[in-house]
């Protein structure tokens, strides 16, 4: 949902373009790794400078890997990991996060 992009977005980057995390590795808005850039057909200069688009593509990655690990928790983890179900603790806390928006 827009809801939970919002939510993981935020507390990835404060929605912010020009953020670069990961000792480098990740970037804007999506704070996506540049190495999975070609799932969502996108140049990895938009996602470092384009807000709206970089939101777009990280809906795209985040909607990716929920399709690929088959459950919304399992996504999120490969999301933030690259293996589905990974970063347990993190998924968690902003699945609350999120689920506050949708009372």
């Amino acid at each position: 949902s827009a809801c939970l992009a919002a939510t993981w977005f935020y507390r990835e980057s404060a929605f912010d373009p020009k953020a670069i995390g990961d000792n480098g590795t990740s970037f804007g808005v999506p704070q996506m790794k540049a190495k999975y850039v070609f799932l969502v057909d996108i140049e990895l200069d938009l996602i470092r400078t384009n807000r709206k688009e970089s939101i777009r593509a990280g809906y795209r990655l985040l909607r990716h890997e929920i399709k690929r690990c088959k459950n919304v928790s399992d996504g999120l983890g490969a999301y933030a990991t690259g293996i589905c179900g990974g970063a347990k603790e993190k998924v968690e806390n902003r699945l609350l996060i999120a689920k506050s928006c949708w009372l």
